[in-house]
């Protein structure tokens, strides 16, 4: 995955394999950070999102992907906003 500034945003894009090629779910949260953040998804492509942090400071987000059977993986991202 990869993270860069945007427009005082930052774009997350996610890569992820997909063998069993069933429907995938995403759901992003922020585990640790003193403000909320608020997470907008691409309506266009759900491999990716943006994420607008209203405060400089650390914060780490989770990703948890499922693919409806059962499997789930989680991956969490650190991001420093100056």
């Amino acid at each position: 995955n990869a993270t860069r500034q945007l427009n005082g945003m930052y774009h997350i894009t996610v890569t992820v394999g997909n063998p069993q090629q069933g429907a995938l779910t995403f759901a992003w949260k922020k585990t640790i950070g003193q403000e909320p953040v608020t997470f907008q998804p691409d309506p266009n492509n759900e491999l990716m999102s943006t994420v607008i942090f209203p405060k400089s400071g650390s914060y780490t987000l989770e990703l948890t992907v499922g693919n409806g059977s059962g499997f789930v993986v989680k991956k969490t991202v650190a991001v420093t906003v100056a």
